[in-house]
């Protein structure tokens, strides 16, 4: 696959085993190597990486979505899924230095500003749309495009300008926006957004993109983030060395855990790293992994499968939610078809229920929800039906050549396809599948097969 090579300033550091860092992060991905950047700033604190994947350089944007089930996939399955005839899905993320900023589709979008507010409601005091945009921007350099479309024109004030995170609009943005594209959107009653990034994202708007506009390289965290200060004495990365535990003092004074290092796989060798400090980023679907693997979770299935109970704390590995996506086609009436490059500009519309649904979409939508299953708090539910009643968002619709939108049939005539998405579900998920972890799919360490084949053999 081309656009994956290696990243030759990459390498595993070799480290005196009594080495003690300030700071282990598990998962050297999105978030993990932007942390790790920014405590390595002081050249007093040591900062070890862990990463379970390897190096590679998947810049090329032109094939965006080929890393998916290759080597840099984790490629996990879910359960069979009851309500949809048993078949298995597999979920994507990144087995590799930035994790999933390396295979994502590197689109730029902040949610409304109403999103942002719940985590205040639910108690994380400070989480709101400003305070994060405020620190968002602080990450990122926006690039205006060079031809001044009034109707793509990001706004300066909604974007930082000195941050390493590259941000600009899709290289092939054209005239058509001015003259055909927002014209017809707001004759259809639509709105268009210039800007979807002011914390009001609904209408349909050109699409933002984390790359460097002169090359189109993909910007994401090794090239931001690590490769900018892999010169630093203070900041080691270990890649293909998958974390399989937190190490932690026997008890302290106060009865607490403490951790004291990790354990991690060197090939078919366990070895460990100590640390003052163990941050864990190993994203939604790892970090649960290790988190129980480690002592933290649930005590009925930790003990179940003979991990000592470190902490008690049984939401790890739960109350986690997915976007559904699925692609859309309708068949287009002859003699509409332009082939220009410009029919194929990036789009992406989202829009809240009231704009798809019917007047009995809604009434049935409502009965539905007066009915909810157990399966989310009564809080999240309050959250989530408000966001439908004030008209948040609830669908995001993409038009970009990248996906295929214009699909050419045998007989000469043309589908248009939108890749669409269902942005808050109400379903929920978790990691272990059953209480007794006999189905867990995402342990594929040996040392987490060693933990649940014994228990799984007798018990299912």
């Amino acid at each position: 696959m081309k656009a994956i090579g290696a990243l030759s300033l990459i390498s595993a550091a070799v480290v005196n085993a009594a080495t003690t860092y300030d700071y282990v992060i598990v998962g050297g991905g999105t978030a993990g190597l932007a942390v790790a950047a920014r405590l390595s700033e002081d050249p007093k604190v040591t900062v070890a990486v862990l990463e379970a994947g390897g190096t590679a350089n998947i810049t090329d944007l032109r094939n965006r979505y080929m890393p998916f089930g290759t080597q840099v996939d984790w490629v996990l399955p879910t359960v069979p899924q009851t309500a949809a005839n048993g078949r298995v899905y597999t979920h994507a993320q990144g087995k590799v230095l930035g994790g999933s900023s390396a295979i994502n589709g590197a689109v730029y979008i902040r949610p409304a500003k109403e999103e942002y507010a719940a985590f205040e409601k639910l108690g994380a005091t400070g989480w709101s749309f400003t305070t994060l945009q405020r620190a968002g921007m602080k990450s990122e350099k926006l690039t205006l495009p060079t031809t001044k479309l009034g109707g793509v024109q990001p706004n300066p004030a909604y974007h930082g300008t000195n941050g390493p995170v590259s941000v600009t609009i899709q290289n092939n943005v054209s005239s058509f926006f001015d003259t055909v594209a927002v014209p017809t959107i707001k004759n259809l009653g639509h709105t268009w957004n210039p800007d979807n990034n002011g914390g009001s994202p609904n209408g349909a708007t050109p699409v933002q993109v984390t790359i460097f506009p002169n090359s189109y390289n993909r910007s994401y965290s090794p090239n931001t983030y690590y490769l900018p200060n892999a010169a630093r004495t203070n900041l080691h990365v270990f890649t293909d060395s998958p974390v399989s535990k937190i190490l932690w003092q026997n008890s302290t004074a106060a009865g607490n855990v403490l951790a004291t290092g990790v354990e991690y796989l060197n090939g078919t060798e366990a070895q460990t790293l100590a640390a003052k400090n163990v941050i864990v980023s190993a994203g939604a679907l790892h970090t649960p992994k290790v988190l129980e693997l480690s002592g933290i979770g649930d005590p009925a299935i930790l003990q179940a499968i003979g991990v000592p109970v470190k902490v008690d704390l049984p939401g790890v590995g739960k109350n986690l939610q997915n976007q559904l996506g699925v692609n859309v086609q309708y068949k287009l009436k002859s003699g509409n078809i332009t082939m220009g490059a410009e029919t194929q500009a990036p789009i992406i519309e989202v829009e809240p229920a009231q704009i798809i649904l019917s007047a009995a979409d809604l009434a049935k939508s409502d009965e539905l929800l007066a009915n909810k299953t157990g399966e989310i708090s009564q809080e999240q539910f309050d959250i989530m039906k408000s966001l439908i009643k004030n008209k948040v968002a609830q669908t995001e619709m993409n038009w970009a050549s990248r996906l295929n939108s214009l699909v050419k049939n045998a007989d000469g005539t043309f589908n248009l396809q939108f890749y669409t998405t269902d942005l808050h579900t109400f379903s929920r998920g978790q990691v272990v599948s059953r209480i007794y972890a006999c189905v867990f799919p995402y342990h594929d360490s040996p040392l987490a097969r060693q933990l649940f084949r014994s228990y799984c053999e007798t018990q299912c």
